[in-house]
């Protein structure tokens, strides 16, 4: 009899776990896999609804990229794609078509009340994502800050037309000083990178060295702050040397960066000498805005440890750090893709069907309302169920647009049970609501189950976990230190592609702009699934997103998106900085906005597409300091039979991605059953272990 297990949430991690559990013929035959799904859809943060009313647009969760090092996410994505062997004349066929690399980021610069704005490209690399690749070593790391460093220096603003000859003479002795000790330290590093050692002796001499060329390049600069492109590289340069020296100093290279993690990572930066222009310049600030970080949301539980929201933002520094470095290398052909349909379309819809292909069960409309615990036994005895809703036969999810199965916006109401009914009631069945009447099922340990994957998202555990909280103090304590914020998103489709709103830099990214909506991207690769009239089609889609904070009495969702509503406006009042000839004398030129329907002015913003992220299966987990070593990993529930899979478990990634969600649904699976022996980037690599 093959060994029972139900996945509870059907988001990368569930899926993940899913996958990995299914991954062979004869973990088929061992496993019998049923994953049990809120709603009518799956993938969770990263889910994606096609509107049928308009055209078919995609409308995402938020602004999804995969970095090239999610080593983990790709070649799992990779082995569905391969199941599948999808006709050539699929839409999306292969994993090749199904990314689009986006090799550019703009970051903006909030300075002495005026905005400035650098692009930073990256080489296009051999290979691809899936490709198999080797970790970067520490001091292959520091060579390349050093050679960037050498390369772009000095700045144009530090060469002024008109300077006496006493300053022409002091000035090169300043480049010849500053040549020789970057040369100094890029010698002590070639000679570790060559022997592969790191003895603590001669760490410290590069930290030294480090330290000389860090002090003279800002010694140089620091009268020419002012200038744009000398505070740009300054900030880039003084960020990367600080963070090797940091690492260090504090031994981090020998005991791992969980032994700075109690720190945040200004905080850190600071203690090792930063710059403020840079603690508060575009290279730190893209790492708060990406990962949520700049304010910090309320904890999972009531009764939670809320010292940290005074601080108005935190990121361990640790974590901060690693994550940095595995989002940015190593990787290949780029350092960011994109998908070429919707996120949903592109990854989870070939997930789903690799599971259904495998015989695994995916259960829609499946509330989990309580896990319950035995407590004399310590494990979990059941799980109860809310039936949202009930389809007539299997419910098949997917829809097609231009031959690519699809997630839909809403459900397919005509498989369901009384559907026009609940249709006309609107029911939501992502905010936790179902028909009337709704059965409640049970689950019983040793009957429907034998073992539980828990992989539901932070925030909603509490209100189905409490008598596992009363039975683990771990399972208690983790949520108690699990911090959680809101995020929100819109998305513009224009009539005009980016070079004629004035965006000088083709297809990109931006980051680090006007709060709370600071990042985006192009993301006109898609427009292509989009099933838009003839004559009438979009010329690019912009996606944008950032976080949102928690209003004390706001109780509805219709609050929380109108909030989302406004911010979206708010940015488009500044968007003059990004794209200068979207702007007119009456501020934005509503007519840039695509749509269908006969509106003009402001009106046309609300044909677009706007979300808040508010319910507690989409708020963000966020990586606080000193609460890292509250997570758990996926065996350390503390109660038998139950398993943990999340961007809130101990994964050694400890961030909100899509890697750390897919390494978690990894290591889950192999707690289960041994496999998969090999997880990339899990314990080898010098930034978890030293």
């Amino acid at each position: 009899m093959r060994q029972r297990i139900a996945v509870l949430g059907g988001g990368v991690a569930g899926l993940s776990t899913a996958l990995a559990l299914t991954a062979t013929p004869e973990l088929r035959d061992q496993y019998e896999v049923t994953l049990y799904q809120l709603g009518w859809r799956c993938g969770g943060k990263c889910t994606t609804g096609r509107s049928l009313a308009n055209s078919g647009r995609v409308e995402e969760h938020g602004l999804h990229l995969w970095f090239g090092g999610y080593d983990n996410a790709f070649a799992l994505l990779a082995t569905c794609y391969d199941e599948l062997n999808r006709p050539p004349d699929h839409p999306i066929p292969t994993m090749d078509r199904a990314w689009s690399p986006l090799s550019g980021v703009v970051l903006y610069d909030w300075y002495q009340g005026r905005w400035s704005s650098e692009f930073r490209g990256f080489a296009v690399e051999p290979g691809r994502p899936w490709d198999p690749v080797e970790e970067p070593r520490f001091w292959d790391l520091l060579s390349e800050i050093l050679e960037s460093h050498r390369r772009r220096w000095p700045p144009s603003g530090l060469s002024p037309e008109r300077i006496s000859p006493l300053g022409r003479l002091a000035r090169r002795i300043g480049d010849r000083f500053e040549r020789s000790i970057v040369r100094a330290a890029e010698a002590v590093v070639a000679r570790h990178r060559r022997r592969d050692t790191t003895s603590r002796a001669a760490a410290k001499s590069a930290a030294w060295l480090l330290s000389l060329v860090r002090g003279h390049a800002w010694r140089r600069a620091r009268a020419h702050i002012d200038d744009d492109e000398v505070r740009h590289h300054l900030s880039r340069t003084d960020f990367g040397l600080t963070t090797m020296i940091g690492l260090i100093r504090d031994q981090v290279l020998w005991n791992g960066f969980g032994a700075i993690n109690h720190l945040d990572l200004r905080a850190w930066l600071s203690r090792h000498g930063a710059q403020p222009t840079t603690l508060h310049g575009p290279d730190v600030r893209v790492l708060y805005d990406e990962s949520f970080a700049d304010s910090i949301g309320p904890a999972t539980t009531a009764t939670g440890e809320d010292r940290f929201r005074r601080l108005g933002g935190g990121f361990a520094a640790g974590a901060a750090l690693y994550g940095a470095i595995r989002t940015a290398l190593p990787y290949r052909g780029s350092v960011m893709w994109q998908a070429t349909g919707g996120m949903g379309d592109t990854a989870i819809v070939p997930m789903y069907q690799t599971l259904v292909q495998r015989g695994v069960a995916v259960k829609f409309f499946q509330q989990i309302t309580r896990i319950g615990v035995d407590p004399p036994g310590a494990r979990v005895d059941r799980v109860e169920i809310r039936e949202q809703a009930r389809p007539r036969l299997t419910y098949q999810p997917l829809v097609d647009i231009k031959g690519l199965p699809c997630w839909p916006n809403e459900p397919l109401w005509d498989q369901l049970e009384d559907g026009e009914k609940l249709e006309a009631a609107g029911v939501a069945f992502e905010l936790g609501e179902a028909e009337p009447d709704a059965a409640i099922t049970t689950l019983h340990f040793g009957e429907d189950f034998d073992d539980v994957v828990l992989a539901i998202s932070a925030a909603a555990l509490p209100a189905v976990c409490g008598e596992a909280m009363a039975a683990s103090s771990a399972f208690r304590s983790m949520l108690d230190h699990t911090h959680t914020t809101m995020t929100q998103a819109f998305q513009l489709w224009l009539t005009t592609p980016p070079d004629e709103l004035g965006f000088p830099y083709g297809h990109a990214a931006t980051s680090s702009f006007v709060e709370p909506v600071d990042t985006a991207a192009d993301n006109s690769q898609l427009l292509w699934s989009e099933d838009w009239p003839p004559g009438q089609a979009p010329r690019s889609v912009w996606y944008f997103c950032g976080i949102m904070h928690d209003v004390e009495g706001e109780e509805s969702a219709e609050q929380t998106d109108e909030r989302a509503r406004r911010a979206a406006y708010g940015y488009l009042d500044a968007i003059g900085q990004q794209w200068p000839q979207a702007v007119g004398s009456d501020g934005f030129r509503w007519e840039l906005l695509a749509t269908m329907k006969d509106v003009m002015g402001p009106s046309r913003l609300d044909t677009q597409y706007w979300r808040a992220n508010a319910t507690p299966s989409e708020r963000y987990v966020q990586t606080l300091p000193d609460t890292v070593q509250f997570r758990l990993r996926a065996d350390e529930s503390g109660l038998a039979h139950l398993y943990l899979a999340g961007d809130w478990t101990r994964n050694g990634m400890d961030i909100g991605a899509v890697e750390a969600t897919v390494m978690s649904g990894l290591l889950a699976a192999r707690a289960i059953s041994g496999s998969p022996a090999k997880i990339a980037w899990e314990r080898e690599a010098w930034m978890v272990n030293g």
